[in-house]
């Protein structure tokens, strides 16, 4: 359920199955962990343990070749700007070779040096290697999880201060409305450029077909308010610009750059005005419910007839501030024990109160699995939170 809400959530309209399906599955994976953990708390019997360690193996292998292998080649896929199926298939292959050939011989590289430099024999370098391999996620996920830990409770105490929440949604906007303007301005750049190649490329040239296809994929210019392509202001030209009109002559390697461009810019159009959307609209419902409650102070009662409609009236406006900061709290207060757990783990004695309540409650099953499941979904919403928070991953 909840990996169908994400893709429903953060999805872009004309998104292809396939990639809904492979970031489904991949967020269905790494959420199911959570369920897993519990019962790895729980189970005694060794046939139970066996299926237990296939399930953390099938769940590990998955991820695996999912993260290093086909999303990256999915990716570079409908990424690259070529038009076939196998010249894009091709040129993420390749992209990604390259990359894992660099990656790989400066590892072997570090490897050889470390292993010259400290002496070390066979099993030292395969428990080194070992080690390696987790160093990524590790560090990765305690990047995120930090960053939440923090964050998650401080936003819900934000969002107590309606106030507040509105001047940090009015930043936003501004902030937003300036990217909005720079999109604007390459979308005018390329529009006028598809408009120049026009007349140049006549119906027996070899790149028409292909010019047609990128015109046909470009955004509307009226659905972000550009009326009139004469009436905005003449700026510095685009790379791609630049480099289409000073060629002589317009050859395949143009239009694939030029189809990436489009590409690219239809994706970067889509993200800031949905984000522009989103912004606006949380900040009309959080100055309607200030105005609202204002004006509940001065008549003292709800703008609402029936008892449904003024109770959820009264949760919105009066209510939902101070339950964001009583969430704030306990969110604060888990934070705390989390990272009191983590810096106590190699203590001799156990001092971590969910080990505590573990044993207390063992007797009781879906107590402890109620005890070990929390903290599990706690920590993973937080470096969650963080993760869809970061630009560096967007799966275009």
């Amino acid at each position: 359920g909840i990996t169908v809400r994400l893709i429903l959530h953060y999805s872009r309209p004309g998104t292809p199955i396939i990639v809904l399906l492979t970031v489904g599955l991949s967020w269905a994976l790494t959420y199911s962990t959570c369920l897993v953990v519990p019962l790895d708390l729980l189970l005694d019997d060794d046939i139970d343990k066996h299926s237990l360690e296939v399930a953390w193996n099938g769940i590990y292998w998955a991820s695996f070749v999912l993260t290093w292998f086909l999303i990256p080649i999915l990716q570079g896929y409908y990424d690259a700007g070529e038009f076939t199926f196998q010249s894009r298939l091709k040129s993420s292959v390749r992209s990604n070779l390259i990359f894992y050939g660099v990656c790989c011989a400066l590892f072997v590289g570090f490897v050889i040096y470390v292993t010259v430099t400290k002496g070390m024999a066979g099993r030292d370098i395969l428990g080194f290697l070992m080690c390696l391999s987790n160093v990524w996620g590790l560090t990765f996920a305690i990047l995120l999880l930090g960053y939440g830990l923090v964050e998650v409770p401080r936003r819900f105490w934000h969002k107590g201060n309606r106030l507040l929440m509105l001047s940090s949604l009015q930043y936003q906007a501004s902030q937003i409305h300036e990217e909005m303007e720079q999109c604007k301005d390459d979308l005018v750049q390329t529009l006028r450029l598809l408009d120049y190649l026009d007349p140049k490329l006549d119906r027996r040239h070899p790149c028409r077909k292909y010019f047609d296809i990128v015109r046909d994929n470009m955004p509307v210019e009226e659905d972000f308010g550009i009326e009139d392509l004469n009436s905005v202001r003449p700026i510095d030209q685009l790379g791609i610009v630049s480099e289409i009109k000073a060629a002589k002559e317009i050859h395949m390697q143009h239009m694939i750059r030029l189809n990436y461009h489009v590409k690219h810019l239809t994706y970067v159009l889509w993200l800031v005005d949905a984000q522009w959307k989103d912004t606006i609209d949380q900040a009309i419902k959080t100055e309607q419910y200030l105005i609202e409650r204002r004006e509940a102070k001065l008549t003292s009662t709800a703008p609402a007839d029936t008892f449904w409609a003024k109770l959820r009236w009264r949760t919105k406006v009066h209510i939902s501030p101070y339950f964001n900061r009583s969430s704030a709290i306990i969110f604060t207060l888990s934070s705390c024990l989390i990272v009191w757990c983590e810096l106590t783990l190699l203590s001799p004695t156990d001092l971590s109160p969910f080990s505590y309540l573990v044993d207390s409650l063992r007797p009781s099953v879906s107590a402890v699995e109620w005890i070990a499941l929390l903290p599990v979904i706690y920590m993973f919403v937080c470096a969650s939170f963080a993760l869809f928070l970061f630009d560096y991953f967007d799966f275009t």
